[in-house]
């Protein structure tokens, strides 16, 4: 999945990212928020998988990225 075109909304809401699960799918997730521009973005629920981390830890620096990524939009100007 690519994302070829930037990406503008006034809201975005995301959910079910389910960090530090191994089958998470951060790659796809960092190629969304890299193509986003928004003026609040909602992280509804189920961003970091506790119970996942709970009973093993996983966190891969594809993960860690999504996190900066996060940080990188609030720089700009997105609220989160």
């Amino acid at each position: 999945m690519t994302v070829s075109s930037l990406i503008n909304a006034r809201t975005i809401f995301i959910s079910d990212v389910h960090l530090g699960f191994k089958d998470c799918k951060a790659d796809y997730l960092y190629q969304f928020l890299s193509s986003i521009k928004c003026e609040t973005l909602y992280l509804v629920g189920d961003i970091v998988d506790l119970w996942s981390l709970k009973r093993k830890l996983f966190w891969p620096e594809e993960h860690y990225r999504i996190l900066l990524k996060l940080y990188e939009l609030a720089d700009q100007g997105t609220r989160w």
